[in-house]
């Protein structure tokens, strides 16, 4: 960050102090001039934009005049003339004019801003990009809007500490003077955006986009210009499998079918890269806005094994850089492609996991329209901490920031996902010791997961909004600013408490070298259960000691999120019985808890609805008759989210069991609503337990389980089908997550279909001496004749078309695999409605309403 002097924080009055810490000089400088803005709430200037001005300035115009409103009482006209004394806004014909708009030209970069007094005038200026086109590299600017924020902060005392105005910092004040002087500032890196702060389906997520903004991040310009997903899924679609299945990932000797978002493309193929090629160029000339396209593969394993992929890679190397030189490569092809049609864009690749280690091959020369977004996987979830990551970080973003500039930066180095109301550890050592150094490396754009629970996670939003405009600011000093200024005198008991979470989880991790970016069981207990008492006794000091309503609700919206965390410490058996606590609520008390905040961006969200997810109208019955050769029950074992549909077959209370709860991240959320999507009844397991419903004969009735890595079991004592197509929703996924334990499926087929298929995959390593996690099965057909044989030894995915000759029930069984171990595995079944019965006993059929 650049800056010619920097202004302090004015609140009722500016002082400039001269040569602070030096003994004063007989003879002192003439002192300057403040210019009084406010006086006794009153005020004669103006807000100056010029007709025409981009939408950043007159924003800014509304926002200034907004605040200063709030703070002052003071009302300022916004006018298209200049009308002294006035705050000039932009680069209109008054700022032109001014001595200091030479002396600050070529100093200020995107996003950056000049405010400078004058005369009695006040000028805030930046780069601001014209309405409906783009200027600049980084595509959009709105530096005049981010001054606005800034001269606010540093004279009014404003501040934006979380979304809606729960989180506004307003001081009143009568008198605001502003010394005349100038001021160049510019952001430590030119992309900046914060993803994941929003919650799904919030009614309050604009005021997530306005708190952002606030904080000058530009998201507006990052979505234009750094595009980086992953996007092969998107490009290289089952479509494509049928005209060219060559381009597809070779496993096995087998070229793999698309199923998913994670398979993956044979790269060496110069048919893949030029239809990647196209597809940017298209996208570009239906978006010429638009700045960067994505090249980043698929996430996950399963790269091509054919021998011309093979042959780029470098074996001996460390795991995370097998591939590199084997990706290195296409992004090159393709950015060489994309250049010829459309020059001034950009193409954008990830550099992570198995292919974020340098290649040992030094020759290759990366394309100048190339854009690297090292994604640090190495340093996910507080990993920092383990032995050796940081200095492994520092070679990896020596060797990239050597090679070019074109470098940005994507990490979640401070994150555990799905919280559960536990308030997140700041990482202060990792946050010290990464930006400044980012900085250095001349890394363009960051892209940081921010966390979506404001109660608890406000202050490491805050934080880090504030890091990626001054990376060299001081983490310290900024969080007991922080703490003070957003909870008033609670803010210390609070500092108190985080610092506590900090070391235990700073702790944890060095103990713990598999680690990784997810809440564990394990670290709950640990690090917040362990904590449980020292946390509530900082949480009761800061409440008693918040005086001012504002800080004081801002500490009860944390303590809304200690009573998230409390209640899941009880669900999952980590606090005793007897031990009482300020956070205790009866489940009644909680389920009326988790209504009321169903729709808060501050409390973590407890029970996850099935409401998100679009409800077919189906035609289900008990099948008449039994499979020729049926198994008793089996107990099964899922993973991830699934969706019964469950048959009433009298007007009687029908039970739901879940045992076998494993939890990885969070509870499971469940949901039970009728034929048209009323919902029944809904709550959460982190154990063992059941629930009921009444069922009405005759009616059908959805149960959804939703949850991330957790496994578990279901029982339940009514006719039933499981969607094998159903995750999170997603009925583009592999389909049902089986886990370890395997149940045969029974399939209903009717008569005259021509065809139905089932796709067995798991995570398989070919050529592996292991093997990796593998599966193996054979379909039975109604009369015991087996008629497919599945096995994921070699391939990863095996799909298989099945054309049935008779009518009934099919069994699909699960048998050993030759090699490797079974553990994930998935299930997806396609054509007859994508319902599969587990007991043999109660088969149901279930059709979609158009089949």
């Amino acid at each position: 960050m650049e800056k010619k002097l920097l202004l302090p924080l004015f609140l009722s009055l500016v002082l400039v102090i001269a040569g602070c810490g030096e003994e004063k000089k007989k003879t002192e400088p003439e002192k300057v001039k403040d210019i009084a803005l406010i006086k006794d709430g009153k005020s004669a200037f103006s807000i100056y934009s010029q007709t025409g001005a981009p939408e950043s300035v007159t924003r800014a115009a509304s926002e200034l005049q907004c605040y200063i409103r709030k703070t002052t009482g003071a009302n300022l006209p916004i006018v298209n003339e200049p009308r002294s004394p006035y705050i000039s806004l932009g680069h209109n014909p008054e700022f032109e004019k001014s001595d200091f708009a030479k002396e600050t030209a070529g100093k200020v970069n995107p996003d950056g801003f000049v405010i400078a007094t004058r005369n009695g005038n006040i000028y805030i200026a930046g780069i601001d990009t014209p309405d409906g086109q783009t200027s600049t590299p980084a595509g959009f600017s709105m530096g005049t809007l981010f001054g606005a924020y800034d001269f606010l902060e540093k004279h009014l005392g404003v501040r934006w500490f979380m979304p809606g105005a729960e989180g506004e910092r307003i001081i009143a004040m009568s008198n605001v003077s502003v010394p005349e002087e100038t001021l160049v500032d510019n952001p430590s890196f030119r992309w900046r955006l914060i993803p994941y702060l929003k919650k799904s389906g919030s009614s309050q997520n604009d005021q997530v986009e306005e708190w952002a903004l606030r904080n000058r991040i530009n998201a507006k310009a990052y979505g234009m210009s750094l595009k980086h997903y992953h996007i092969w899924h998107q490009i290289f679609t089952p479509e494509v499998y049928k005209q060219h299945p060559e381009y597809f990932a070779e496993m096995g000797g087998r070229r793999v079918q698309p199923l998913g978002d994670r398979y993956k493309i044979c790269t060496s193929n110069p048919g893949v890269v030029k239809l990647h090629a196209q597809a940017a160029i298209a996208f570009f000339k239906a978006n010429p806005l638009a700045k960067a396209y994505s090249l980043s593969p698929t996430d996950s394993a399963g790269y091509c094994q054919c021998a011309n992929c093979r042959a780029l890679d470098e074996p001996d190397r460390p795991d995370c850089g097998t591939l590199t030189r084997r990706i290195l490569i296409y992004y090159n092809e393709v950015a060489k492609l994309v250049k010829k049609e459309c020059p001034d864009k950009y193409m954008c690749g990830y550099i992570y996991a198995n292919y974020l280690y340098p290649p040992a091959d030094k020759s290759i020369k990366l394309e100048d329209n190339l854009f690297l977004v090292v994604a640090s996987s190495i340093t996910y979830g507080y990993k920092w901490y383990h032995k050796g990551v940081s200095q492994d970080w520092r070679k990896i973003m020596d060797h990239w920031s050597g090679i070019t500039r074109n470098i940005t930066y994507y990490d979640l180095p401070m994150h555990c996902s799905d919280n559960l109301g536990a308030p997140l550890a700041p990482g202060v050592e990792i946050l010290k010791a990464m930006f400044p150094a980012l900085k250095r490396y001349g890394v363009k754009g960051l892209y940081f997961y921010g966390d979506p629970e404001w109660g608890h996670s406000a202050m490491y939003n805050y934080l880090l909004a504030r890091l990626y405009w001054n990376a060299d600011l001081d983490v310290d000093a900024h969080l007991e600013n922080y703490f003070r200024e957003c909870y008033g005198k609670g803010g210390g008991e609070l500092l108190a408490m985080y610092r506590l979470i900090d070391r235990r989880m700073k702790d944890y991790y060095l103990k713990n070298p598999q680690a990784s970016y997810t809440l564990t069981p394990d670290i709950l207990k640990t690090v917040y259960a362990g904590s449980r008492r020292e946390i509530e006794g900082y949480y009761s000091g800061a409440l008693a000691a918040a005086a001012d309503p504002s800080c004081r609700r801002r500490v009860e919206m944390l303590g809304d999120c200690l009573t998230a965390m409390t209640q899941f410490l009880r669900m999952f058996n980590m606090v005793k019985a007897e031990e009482k606590s300020r956070f205790d609520l009866s489940p009644e008390v909680f389920a009326a808890f988790a209504a009321k905040h169903k729709d808060s961006l501050h409390v973590p969200v407890i029970t996850q609805s099935a409401k998100n997810f679009d409800l077919p109208t189906l035609a289900v019955k008990p099948y008449p008759g039994k499979p020729t050769i049926a198994e008793q029950p089996v107990p099964f074992e899922l993973r991830e989210s699934s969706h019964f549909v469950i048959f009433a077959p009298s007007d009687d209370e029908i039970t739901v069991r879940l045992s076998q709860v494993k939890l990885r991240s969070k509870a499971i959320s469940y949901n039970v609503v009728d034929s048209v999507g009323k919902e029944i009844v809904s709550g959460n397991f982190g154990a063992p337990g059941e629930f009921k419903f009444a069922g009405n004969n005759g009616q059908y009735y959805h149960a959804f389980f939703l949850t991330s890595s957790t496994s578990y079991m279901v029982s339940i004592d009514a006719p039933h089908a499981v969607d094998a197509a159903f995750v999170e929703g997603d009925h583009e996924s592999n389909g049902l997550h089986l886990l370890q334990q395997l149940t045969p499926l029974y399939l209903v087929v009717g008569e005259n279909l021509p065809k139905f298929e089932i796709t067995l995959s798991s995570d398989s390593a070919p050529g592996s001496t292991s093997g990796g996690e593998t599966a193996a099965a054979t379909l039975f057909d109604p009369a015991g004749k087996a008629v497919a044989e599945f096995s994921t030894v070699e391939i990863g995915s095996d799909r298989k078309a099945i054309k049935p000759t008779v009518s009934g029930v099919y069994r699909l069984s699960f048998t050993p695999p030759t090699k490797g171990a079974v553990d994930d595995v998935y299930v997806r079944v396609d054509g007859l409605g994508n319902y599969v019965s587990t007991d043999p006993r109660e088969i149901l059929t279930v059709r979609n309403d158009h089949e």
